[in-house]
């Protein structure tokens, strides 16, 4: 199912990000900025974020597409974008 599917992408960027910022009740919204609004390093994000994100979920997103990610909702809809 669809709908699963997405929220399974959506709890897994939630969880991946409340580990990162070690805080697990903070409250995200999908308009905060990963590095602006969250303060999370560049090569966290790369390293810590993206890649074990992408192989949770089993997605492959292109080096190239993670550029124009900013946000939360960003990653949301990138993620989705390239699920098989």
């Amino acid at each position: 199912m669809q709908g699963d599917k997405n929220l399974d992408i959506e709890a897994a960027v939630f969880s991946f990000l409340r580990e990162i910022l070690d805080d697990p009740e903070r409250d995200l919204q999908l308009s905060n900025r990963l590095i602006k609004d969250l303060k999370i390093d560049s090569d966290v994000l790369s390293f810590e974020f993206a890649i074990p994100l992408m192989q949770q979920l089993g997605i492959n997103v292109p080096d190239m597409a993670w550029l124009d990610v900013y946000t939360i909702g960003d990653t949301i809809n990138i993620l989705k974008k390239y699920r098989q």
